[in-house]
């Protein structure tokens, strides 16, 4: 994501876009008692999903923008740690959840999701620089 220029507004408020980022899956998936949410508006450019033709063959990711979409960042969510599983014979292990943080990108234009939801554990947002 990069700055917007001051001349572009966004066409959603932070308030529509946060709205419309809760009600979606990925939204879902973030939810969190103990949670921040951050918005920032600017400008993404990466690739777009890889969608499918007719005859259901790939087509391949593709280069999209400058956009104008918000990212979204949810702090404190609760996460499993990965990892082995335990040896047999040896005492299973005990895991227990890690704070983490996730990042997602959704279109000003209608808040549909520009990337999947990014979700990093053992972390704090602060590792992001959004604050």
């Amino acid at each position: 994501m990069d700055p917007a220029p001051a001349t572009l507004n966004p066409r959603l408020s932070e308030a529509q876009a946060l709205a419309l980022f809760q009600a979606s899956e990925m939204g879902k998936m973030a939810a969190g008692a103990n949670t921040t949410t951050t918005l920032r508006f600017g400008l993404f450019s990466g690739n777009g999903p890889n969608p499918t033709l007719p005859d259901h063959h790939l087509t391949g990711s593709h280069p999209i923008g400058p956009l104008p979409a918000w990212i979204v960042l949810v702090d404190g969510i609760e996460m499993m740690p990965s990892g082995p599983g335990s040896v047999a014979g040896s005492p299973v292990v005990t895991r227990l959840p890690a704070k983490g943080y996730a990042l997602a990108v959704i279109s000003d234009s209608d808040g549909s999701a520009l990337t999947g939801l990014d979700a990093v554990g053992g972390a704090s947002a602060a590792t992001t620089g959004i604050q």
